[in-house]
This record gives C-alpha cells, structure tokens and sequence, in this order.
C-alpha cells in the first residue's frame, strides 16, 4: 500500500485523540472525517484534567493552543501534602500545563477541527470494517457505511476497532481505585486559601484527595479510593447503583481524619455536581497497534490510569507522530511501523510510572506513616525537574524528517 497523501482517513472517536489526529492528518494533505459515536456532546462538567507540559508543545504544534487556552486556565505548580497537613513536597515547572474540564478539551479540539473544514458525523457507532488492497470500509450500527483509504482507532480504553485489528487484544484491567470528583463554587467554602495556579494533591490516611480553584470562582476536586474498602461493589453496575448522597457520607468518613481542606471541600459540593464513581482501569501492553489499513491512536493503544496525568498529552503527541510518519514514509506499513515504534517505548515508559503511582495511592496507614517521613527526603534529594525531562520536556520537531526516535529537547 502506497502513502495516501491526498486520500481520506475515517477516524473512530470524537473524543481528544480523534480530532487531534484529524488536524495534524491535515497538516500532511490527508482529509477525513471523525465518527462520534454519542449522538451529541456531552458537558461532563467535574471531570477534569491537565494538559501537561509536554502536551502542551503538541497542542502549539496543532496551532491550537489558543483555542484550549481560552477554554481552561494555566497552572504552575503541583503541591504535594499528607493528610496530617504536612508539606511533603511540590512540583515547580515540570507541573505547568493547561487545567481544563475533560470534555471541554474534547469539544475544543472538535470544534477547531469543524472549523477547519473537517467533517465530524455524531451517533455513528463503529461497528465492524473490511480491508482491502484499495483501503477500508467500516460499518455503523444505525446501517451506513464509509469508505477511506486508513482507519484510525481513537475510541478510548474500550476500543472496538482494537478488538478488530487483534481479536486477542487485551482488554482494561482494575487497578485497585475507584475514582469520584465534583466541582463547588469557591464561595461555599470560605476558609480555604485557594490559588487558580497551583493544584493540591493530598495522600490521605485512607484516601487521596486533589483540587484546584479555577479563576472563574469554583473549585474542582477529585477522590481515588482503594478498592479493597468495597470489595463487594466491585462491578460497575453495584457500584453506580450507591447513591450520590452514598457516596458523599463515604467520602465525608474517609477524610474526616485528615486535617486538610477536603471535609470542607465535599460538604460544600451539592450531591448533583459530583459523587458519580467508576472503576479506574488501566491497559495492559497492546501487543499490535496496527494491520492492514487500520491504527490505534490514545487510550485505545496505550491507556495508562488517569493517576499518569498524562493521557491527553500523550494522545496529542501520537497525533503528531501519526501524521510525520505518513507525510515522510513511502508505504504506509512502514509508515504505521515507525509511528508504533517511535511511541511505544515512550508509553509504556509513562505506564509503569502510573503503576507507581498507583501503588502509592491504595498504600494503607502503615505505609502511609513512612511516605510522611520519607517523601520530603525523597523530594528534596532524589526529585529534580532534570530527572523529569524525558517526560515534561518532549517536543516533536514537525519539519525534522520521521525517524524512530523523535529526539527530545528540554
């Protein structure tokens, strides 16, 4: 198969990864259009994230860092501390990034891409596909059909075009939290000195609490909790089926303990602004990211938890990478092949720092003694933002010619 500059792309997923591959593919001459498989865009306001540093080069080399900047608010640093209130450490520089609700990212980067005269079709569900030596054809579930000359696979951690490039793809596995979060106006919650630059991080004695105000006045917060204090609820559907106003006591009992500002924060929070939980799930190693016409891209190859902070940026930058690879390689098999090969050691590199993370998060109040006394150490000795430059510092140089390892600049 031959390189399809000036051809079509049909790309699954409206999400960040979609449009984000959308836009660098035009970059290189290649059009397509994006299939979402909600019938319209879903607000999901609470859920929130940060475009880290790194992402951030990819969002100015999309020439879209305006459009999310406008849509979210900047951050300089990430406070660390324990439940007892203790300063434990912070992240300076290597934090900066853009904090923004998830699916406004998502509708940014949409919007950019409509703009731009990329077609985005909602409620088209993927499906099954064909390929042939000429290219693709996908099936959706409402009966029509779209041809192209590649597919790309950008429908997240549940990725059914996955399931088609490798009927034994791995699929999602539990990684011992469940995730909840909320947002409340900032004037709910007086007493608390809240700054718009930096976000707090606080291992509690039984759980891990993060917030952030926004400059617009409302405080966005998140909760990880270890499995293992529901065991029973272990499946999606128990647990969705526990009340808001549940969850909210649970939240409240989990850290009435700590002396730090997330009592405050949850009782504040009114129980239709948060309180929805879900299963955090990582992916293990994708054996295969491509055959024939088809490519995984985002969550769908390469989904770290969400404690990595990094897949929307990561999801960026294989965008970029896709598209380079594309423009510079002859065949398209090649092409897909140093695309895979460029950003698997990368990937799998963030993922086993996120099974770290992990593994801090669901510690207990033994273990949590010793972080309290180690963890200053550890930030005043073994931390430096120069140890951290592979991951903050990645920038792809997008006239440099494709090769399999994009060279890193801090």
């Amino acid at each position: 198969m031959t390189n399809p500059i000036g051809k079509r792309a049909l790309i699954i997923g409206g999400g960040i990864a979609g449009p984000a591959v959308a836009l660098a593919l035009q970059r290189v001459g290649i059009g397509s259009t994006i299939y979402e498989a909600r019938p319209h865009a879903e607000e999901n306001k609470g859920a929130f994230l940060t475009v880290a540093r790194n992402g951030v080069y990819a969002l100015r080399t999309l020439d879209t860092f305006e459009t999310v900047m406008e849509r979210g608010f900047w951050v300089s640093r990430m406070g660390i501390y324990s439940g007892s209130g203790k300063r434990l450490g912070e992240m300076g520089s290597n934090a900066e990034g853009i904090a923004l609700e998830r699916g406004q990212l998502a509708s940014a980067l949409c919007d950019e891409a409509v703009r731009r005269g990329i077609p985005l079709e909602m409620g088209k569900r993927f499906r099954s596909c064909q390929t042939t030596p000429e290219g693709v054809t996908v099936h959706f579930e409402d009966g029509t059909t779209a041809s192209g000359d590649l597919l790309v696979g950008a429908d997240g951690i549940h990725s059914r075009v996955r399931q088609v490039i490798d009927a034994g793809a791995p699929t999602p596995q539990l990684v011992g939290l469940i995730g909840t979060g909320g947002w409340v106006s900032a004037q709910r919650v007086p007493n608390i000195n809240a700054s718009s630059d930096t976000f707090t991080f606080i291992l509690g004695k039984r759980a891990f609490f993060g917030w952030i105000a926004s400059p617009s006045g409302e405080i966005y917060w998140f909760a990880n909790i270890p499995s293992s204090l529901y065991a029973n609820e272990m499946e999606e559907q128990r647990l969705v089926s526990v009340s808001r106003q549940e969850w909210k006591q649970r939240l409240l009992d989990l850290f009435a303990q700590d002396a730090t500002p997330a009592v405050e924060i949850i009782r504040s929070t009114a129980e239709e602004h948060g309180f929805t939980p879900s299963l955090l799930n990582m992916l293990p190693q994708v054996p295969c990211w491509h055959r024939d016409a088809m490519v995984l891209v985002g969550d769908a190859a390469h989904a770290a938890s969400p404690t990595s902070g990094q897949s929307a940026s990561l999801a960026l930058e294989d965008s970029i990478t896709l598209a380079k690879a594309l423009r510079d390689v002859p065949d398209t098999q090649h092409a897909l092949s140093m695309y895979e090969a460029t950003r698997r050691p990368r990937v799998e590199k963030v993922a086993k720092l996120a099974r770290r993370a992990n593994m801090t998060k669901v510690a207990g109040p033994m273990v949590r003694g010793i972080q309290d006394l180690l963890m200053p150490l550890v930030f005043k000795y073994l931390v430096h933002p120069e140890a951290e430059a592979w991951l903050y510092h990645y920038q792809i140089d997008w006239d440099e010619q494709a090769h399999p390892t994009e060279r890193m600049r801090s």
